[in-house]
């Protein structure tokens, strides 16, 4: 007889890096194998090692996000020629500087998966009536619309060894931080949007 496993909340994760792969340590004793960039989930403002602690809400400066996600992802985005750029105002917004370099990190990730070498990643920031919005598109060969309906559902991923859980958790701490995580349809290759409200 097969054993049932366990619900997983996802969203109280511990990651411990190892090398080429990261096993996942879940409620219920689960371990889950993760391929590398699938889930960025270990940075020490965010993670002990009991687990995802909660966000510290406070006005967070863009700028200082974005220089965070290029130092973190400089050697690669100059390893495979990507061009990397950043338009609109800055702004600050209500959040935790962490925690959206994390979302930002694990989006990003995914485009370079997607596009290889020689492609484009663009955010681009808005704002209307006190919410503020980052578009984050790239090059790449977009995201199939099978795919896409399920994308933020555990364990959907468009990646041959994808496990399927970055986007899901890159959600939930939206939603933590007051804000939203979704695809935007339409367009050449795939384009996200992350919401979160203006900080005054």
């Amino acid at each position: 007889m097969t054993e049932s496993v366990p619900f997983v909340d996802i969203r109280n994760l511990t990651v411990t890096f190892t090398g080429g792969k990261k096993p996942v340590h879940a409620v219920g004793g689960v371990d889950l194998q993760v391929e590398r960039g699938e889930v960025v989930a270990l940075m020490g403002r965010n993670v002990r090692n009991e687990g995802v602690i909660s966000a510290r809400l406070g006005s967070v400066a863009l700028s200082h996000v974005f220089e965070g996600v290029q130092l973190l992802l400089g050697d690669r985005l100059r390893s495979t020629s990507t061009v990397f750029s950043v338009e609109g105002p800055e702004l600050s917004v209500i959040g935790d500087q962490g925690r959206l370099e994390q979302v930002l990190v694990n989006l990003i990730q995914n485009a370079l998966d997607a596009m290889g070498s020689g492609g484009a990643i663009k955010v681009s920031v808005f704002e209307s009536e006190g919410i503020v919005t980052l578009r984050i598109t790239d090059t790449g060969p977009g995201i199939p619309q099978d795919v896409s309906k399920r994308l933020f559902q555990p364990f959907t991923s468009s990646k041959d060894d994808g496990l399927g859980l970055g986007l899901v958790i890159c959600r939930d701490i939206m939603i933590d931080l007051g804000g939203d995580l979704a695809l935007v349809p339409g367009g050449h290759g795939a384009t996200f949007a992350v919401t979160l409200k203006l900080a005054r």
